[in-house]
């Protein structure tokens, strides 16, 4: 599969984060702030909780993995010193 894909699809979920935060009313220090690059260098990982392999496809025409950011602290925005790379089963499924 093509990087460029892959950086694009994660531009996308960089973009959804924002979006939660600021509709949270959420801090957002974009010199701190998640980006394409870091998703992109923790998806070649595990889930920092589980320890399942990340993966992506294409499923029904679009990319799609398991890969997502989930926040250590949910008063604070998805800043670099605030996640940890976890598969969505287990971000979902966090209380």
């Amino acid at each position: 599969m093509q990087k460029n894909l892959i950086v694009g699809y994660f531009k996308n979920k960089v973009e959804g984060y924002k979006k939660q935060d600021k509709v949270a009313d959420r801090e957002i220090d974009l010199e701190n702030y998640v980006d394409e690059d870091l998703c992109f260098k923790h998806f070649h990982g595990c889930c920092a909780h589980c320890g399942v392999k990340f993966y992506i496809g294409m499923k029904a025409g679009k990319l799609s993995t398991n890969f997502t950011f989930q926040r250590l602290d949910n008063e604070i925005s998805h800043h670099i010193d605030n996640v940890e790379p976890w598969c969505q089963y287990c971000n979902c499924s966090a209380h």
